[in-house]
């Protein structure tokens, strides 16, 4: 005769495998909800999309947008560039709450047109800000509108006599000590507003040697920390995405000079704008067509440090 116990203890036996066999099932189902091969996964962020359902869906919501995107985006190039961005962004999170944020805001973004792109980044918090910022101002407003925004507006300029020149004292190269730094913008000499940056030490007589008239702004221009520039490179561009720039120049100039060795760079009028951001400064460039927005800092002479580049994507190449 089987004693009571063994029945109870065959029938739970039962249980334990139905129920061993259902979670196998759920995993397994939720393993194939990711838009990549789960059982290939080695990263430990692929390993929390694959463990979390939520995840796993936001993940295949994001491939399917992302096809529908590039499927319909005449320039494939640069947005395969801000993906592969992205995807560094979120390979750096550590928990599921980072990875759920950043899925949901990628989401948002692929189905948002918005102005810039963000196609290259050293600093993930202070680029999607400028980005956010920059977007903002070109939804409500068509330009951007440095005067509107705390990152510009700590530095407090100060007018130079009547001349167009503008100084504020602030830590430009982020040393630790604050710099006198001269901004003076080219307007009838150049036919549009152009800037320049100057740089002198915080006591610097510089301001007392300014003259109106033909050479009057000899002693700002003889010193070799300044950013006067007429061009400037954008060395740091994703190799995808600079050869496609090089493709999209070389249909707009005359045969004569297509075969030039074309470097992507901005240049002609500049508009330079020091920011102070997370009590770091940088210098916010672009030209007067916006087409492209570095966002830099500043070393020493001509020499900047590039953190971030944005493309407008309006401006048809």
């Amino acid at each position: 005769m089987i004693s009571l116990n063994l029945v109870r203890a065959l029938i739970g036996m039962q249980r334990f495998a139905l129920f061993g066999a259902v979670t196998l099932l759920l995993m397994a189902n939720t393993a194939c909800a990711a838009s990549f091969d789960c059982a290939k996964a080695t990263t430990k962020v692929e390993k929390m999309i694959c463990a979390n359902a939520e995840l796993s869906k936001l993940d295949e919501e994001l491939s399917k947008t992302y096809g529908e995107a590039i499927k319909n985006k005449p320039d494939k190039v640069l947005l395969q560039v801000q993906q592969r961005l992205w995807l560094k962004e979120r390979n750096l999170c550590k928990d599921i709450a980072c990875l759920r944020n950043d899925y949901q805001k990628r989401i948002a973004r692929l189905h948002k047109t918005e102005s810039y792109a963000l196609v290259m980044s050293k600093d993930t918090k202070l680029c999607n800000a400028m980005l956010n910022l920059y977007n903002k101002d070109m939804n409500d407003y068509g330009e951007l509108r440095y005067g509107q925004h705390k990152v510009f507006t700590k530095i407090k300029w100060q007018p130079v006599g009547t001349s167009s020149a503008e100084q504020a004292r602030f830590d430009i190269n982020n040393d630790g000590n604050n710099e006198l730094v001269v901004k003076y913008t080219w307007g009838n000499l150049r036919g549009a507003p152009d800037d320049s940056l100057y740089f002198f030490p915080s006591n610097s007589d510089v301001l007392t040697k300014l003259r109106p008239g033909q050479g009057g702004l000899k002693a700002l221009s003889d010193t070799t920390n300044k950013l006067d520039l007429q061009t400037y490179a954008l060395k740091n561009l994703p190799e995808p995405l600079e050869k496609q720039v090089v493709v999209n120049i070389r249909k707009k100039l005359s045969e004569s000079v297509k075969n030039l060795d074309l470097k992507p760079s901005i240049g002609g009028h500049f508009i330079l704008r020091p920011l102070i951001f997370d009590e770091i400064s940088y210098i916010s460039m672009t030209d007067i067509t916006s087409e492209w927005i570095v966002i830099g800092k500043y070393k020493q002479a001509d020499e900047m440090q590039d953190i971030c580049y944005f493309y407008n994507t309006d401006i048809q190449p």
